[in-house]
């Protein structure tokens, strides 16, 4: 029994001990605080490869790019900014076709604001449908590996899509 007892309190030290990095900060995000998803990164997805890539910040944005290719052609491209707004870091996200035809309107593009973030995560949640609810989760899982995970309900359906990226070095 004492043996077992020390067991659940090493375990518990050490769970205490990563905390940290994923527990939420409780002072509104800003896009400096966001610099750790700059790179380029690149992963398997969908039965293709998808690459995404963010500049650091400046002027309090970021410009993001996704592309997604299977069997050697190009699927989709999405073209994202962060920017801070009146009610906080906002994404905007803008799909398009090979060619670069649009998905979304003119004067459409999909939104979503950071709700939630620590020193390796940040949450962002779509505001552009409640038929519909997104969210988009970054976290940096080491120093060479992000996920991407996009939560979706849909008409009471929900879906998870796990992106897993390594950085790509020597571009």
């Amino acid at each position: 029994m004492r043996f077992t007892y020390g067991i659940v309190i090493a375990i518990a030290i050490l769970l205490s001990t990563l905390r940290p990095a994923f527990a939420n900060d409780p002072r509104p995000v800003t896009v400096a605080d966001l610099a750790w998803m700059a790179g380029v990164w690149k992963g398997e997805v969908w039965g293709g490869v998808g690459e995404e890539q963010w500049a650091k910040p400046a002027g309090d944005s970021m410009i993001g790019m996704f592309s997604f290719v299977k069997d050697g052609k190009p699927v989709f491209y999405e073209f994202l900014s962060l920017e801070k707004r009146e009610e906080g870091v906002v994404m905007h996200l803008r799909h398009f076709h090979p060619r670069l035809v649009a998905w979304e309107e003119k004067d459409s593009p999909l939104l979503f604001v950071a709700r939630s973030h620590s020193k390796n995560e940040v949450v962002f949640e779509g505001l552009d449908s409640a038929a519909t609810r997104v969210k988009i989760i970054y976290r940096l899982e080491a120093p060479d590996q992000l996920a991407a995970i996009i939560e979706k309900v849909k008409d009471g359906k929900e879906s998870k899509d796990v992106v897993r990226y390594r950085r790509v070095t020597g571009n």
